[in-house]
This record gives C-alpha cells, structure tokens and sequence, in this order.
C-alpha cells in the first residue's frame, strides 16, 4: 500500500478535518452577497459601452476599467463556485458508496439506531466541530476547563434533552466531549504528547 495513502486510512478524521477547511477557505473567496450585484452591474456596464460604441462613441476609460473589474471579479468567484459544485457531486457519490457499503455489511439498523440517539444527545461530528473551535479560538491549545467552559456558551440553547443529565455528578455532554477528544488522538487531530489538561490541535 502506498505509505501516502496509508497515512490517511490510518487517520480518516484528520484527512476529513482538513477537506473541511479546504471547502470553508473555498467559501471565504466567494462574497455571495455581492455576487447577484455585480452581476447586475456587469450586465449594465456591458449594455452602455455596446450602445456607446454602435453610436460610435467613444467609450470612457473608467468605464471600461470598471468592466474589467468586474468581469474579473465575477470570473473568479464562478471558477470557485463551479470547484465547490464539483466537490459536492463527488462527495455526494462517496456518501453514497460509503451507505452502500455499510448496508451490506448489516449496518443500516444500526445507523438508525444511532440517528435515534442523537435526537437526545448532542452528535459527536458537532462535539468535535465545536472541540476544534474552541481549540482554535485559544490560540491552538488550552485547558480543558477552559475549552469545556467555551463548548458550553457555543452550545448554550442548542443542548439535546440527555445532555444536561448527570453521571457520577458530570453532565452527559462532558463526558461525551472528553470521550471524542480521544478519538481525535486517535485520528492525529488532537496531540497525544500534550502536558496534562492541555488540549492542543496537530498542525495548527
């Protein structure tokens, strides 16, 4: 097996981890609230320099300044637009081969079972989402008092009913949390080697 390949079998949270940030830095290039605008305006300016040039008059330099621009601007945010469209027609048919697969190893029931559980409880995709940000937000590593403490003012109003609920006197969405954070150690997101209480990112 190639040892690239290898890295990432070993670690598939860590490889999921990074696609995510590739898909959310994506979007950070696309300002779709100025993307219908100026496509409205493109349009405009394209009009008045055709009507400006078939009366043959000539056309203002700031006025064919502000097409490039904008031809410009609207090109890339497109190109960024048709890269994320294609990611999520080959996501969707991985999910799909990844539901097929475990429909035939007898997994279905239990995927139902699962979903079940999390209408009660907090999932662990989003106890691990909100590990990382509040990792991230502390600079890349804190304690795990503090990252707990940010975990619950994120989440507060959003808790399911058997989070709040308590073993051995901790709520159920802490010992969640502290149970995901080892399979992030697991995955190589979260380091091993960190000093006691100190949650710290890989590659931060």
């Amino acid at each position: 097996m190639d040892s690239h390949l290898k890295k990432h079998i070993q670690n598939p949270g860590k490889t999921i981890d990074i696609l995510e940030r590739v898909i959310k830095e994506i979007c950070n290039r696309i300002d779709f609230s100025d993307y219908d605008s100026n496509s409205v305006k493109l349009n405009e300016v394209t009009k008045v320099i055709d009507n400006l040039t078939e009366k043959n008059v000539d056309v203002p330099d700031e006025l064919r300044r502000l097409k490039a621009t904008l031809s410009l601007t609207m090109h890339d945010q497109e190109e960024y637009i048709k890269q994320l469209q294609g990611m999520e027609i080959r996501l969707s048919a991985v999910l799909d081969g990844l539901r097929l697969q475990l429909s035939k190893n007898g997994q279905t029931a239990t995927t139902r079972r699962l979903k079940k559980r999390y209408v009660l409880e907090t999932s662990p995709a989003i106890l691990q989402k909100e590990i990382r940000k509040a990792i991230r937000e502390l600079g890349g590593k804190g304690q795990k008092k503090k990252i707990i403490e940010i975990i619950e003012r994120n989440l507060e109003g959003k808790f399911k009913k058997n989070d709040r609920i308590k073993k051995n006197d901790t709520e159920m969405w802490i010992l969640n949390v502290t149970k995901e954070r080892g399979f992030m150690i697991r995955d190589g997101v979260i380091k091993s080697g960190s000093p006691h209480g100190i949650w710290e990112l890989r590659g931060r």
